[in-house]
């Protein structure tokens, strides 16, 4: 396509300046117009096809003539000529990539309500919530999560981008993508060389390309013939799967790296997992607290912060275009997409900001209505400034004086 391009541009060129000089046939600096456009059109770019380059010896025929054409007849070969090089390059453009397939999120808005009618408060003890439990609050304890509010606060420090959606062909080493693809094949066995592994394989295909996707599994549960049979069934062929993960280079070409796949129940049904093409929260933990813990506990509190209250009116929110507080708390910890987190972010960042300045003017009009006591500069039978004085080798100035009069009128 870039030859092609090098050999009809200036033709194009050469076109528009002879409409904008009025068909004249005018004089460029090595040929007319016309000769220039004849030694184009017999001497084509190789790749064209035998149709188009009879097409083009045609025409150079007609602009054998075209200095003593008539005017009309010269707007109609120029018209000519600009459309069958339009054409050429239509007919020689590389296919467009296919769009990202369709992939749609069920609504996890009714999901995580805070069930029995009770509400739970942000001074609430993380080891009296049901669902959580004493283990996992003593672990997360040791992040210093001891309250609702501690786990409410515990903002994620980085989000897996699993909301890319591309197709086979399109996939990139590096980076992650969520993929909607048919199953060719699903093979699931015990591993040569450790018998307490099962690997799942998947053969994978769209409309872009094919690949293999392959999943490890360890524990003696995993290498039962009952249980890899079962995954077999999981995954018919022609099943319409998403995966979601981090795309590395493999030796058959791109794979996932420890793939989240979920079965879709037709081709259009919505994905019911919470991270399969979605933004995936990254949680700092610690020992003993998995992810999958972490979230799971903030799925348990998260419901109840829309009874908290906002400190901010609807409208001031609605004048700074700020969201409402349990909606970015919420979408900082499930965020919709990037657009919903980034308006959390600001949210969030805004009140941060917002209480360490009213902190600093409550602090402003402490000081302002305590009043210092008064330090007697010069108390009776001790004048402790005069002695210093006094050790001075040399007088204090008027200007001296007088300042030191300043002072102790402060200081009084």
């Amino acid at each position: 396509m870039e030859r092609l391009e090098a050999w009809s541009q200036p033709l194009r060129r050469a076109c528009q300046l002879e409409v904008e000089r009025g068909f004249i046939d005018f004089q460029g600096r090595l040929d007319t117009y016309s000769r220039f456009v004849i030694k184009r059109l017999t001497s084509p770019e190789p790749g064209l096809r035998p149709g188009e380059r009879q097409r083009l010896e045609a025409l150079a025929a007609g602009f054998r003539g075209y200095a003593v054409h008539s005017q009309s007849r010269r707007q109609q070969l120029v018209a000519q000529l600009r459309q069958l090089l339009h054409q050429i390059r239509v007919e020689h453009r590389p296919p467009l990539p296919a769009p990202p397939p369709r992939l749609r999120l069920a609504d996890r808005g009714a999901r995580g309500q805070a069930g029995n009618g009770l509400r739970l408060a942000p001074a609430t003890p993380l080891a009296e919530v049901k669902g959580i439990g004493p283990k996992t609050a003593t672990r997360l304890a040791a992040l210093g999560l001891l309250l609702v509010r501690d786990l409410v606060c515990h903002y994620p420090r980085d989000y897996l981008d699993y909301c890319r959606l591309v197709r086979i062909a399109a996939l990139e080493p590096g980076l992650t993508a969520t993929i909607v693809a048919t199953v060719r094949r699903c093979h699931a066995f015990c591993s040569p060389r450790n018998p307490n592994m099962a690997i799942l394989e998947w053969r994978l295909q769209d409309r872009t390309g094919r690949m293999r996707v392959m999943r490890f599994c360890i524990g003696r549960r995993f290498t039962s013939p009952a249980w890899l049979k079962a995954q077999q069934r999981l995954y018919p062929e022609g099943a319409t799967i998403a995966v979601s993960g981090l795309v590395k280079q493999g030796p058959h070409g791109p794979t996932f790296n420890d793939p989240l796949i979920e079965v879709l129940e037709a081709p259009g049904a919505p994905i019911r997992s919470e991270r399969i093409g979605r933004l995936v929260p990254v949680y700092p933990l610690t020992e003993g607290l998995t992810a999958a813990h972490l979230r799971k506990a903030i799925d348990v509190v998260l419901p109840h912060v829309a009874h908290w209250g906002d400190p901010l009116s609807e409208a001031l929110r609605t004048q700074l275009q700020l969201p409402a507080l349990a909606e970015a708390r919420r979408e900082i910890h499930r965020p919709s997409d990037r657009e919903h987190l980034q308006a959390s972010r600001r949210r969030l960042v805004f009140d941060e900001f917002l209480l360490f300045q009213l902190s600093l003017r409550q602090r402003r009009l402490r000081l302002r209505r305590h009043h210092a006591p008064i330090l007697v500069t010069n108390p009776v039978g001790d004048d402790l400034v005069a002695r210093f004085l006094d050790l001075l080798p040399f007088p204090l100035t008027a200007a001296q004086q007088r300042v030191l009069m300043q002072i102790r009128s402060d200081m009084e």
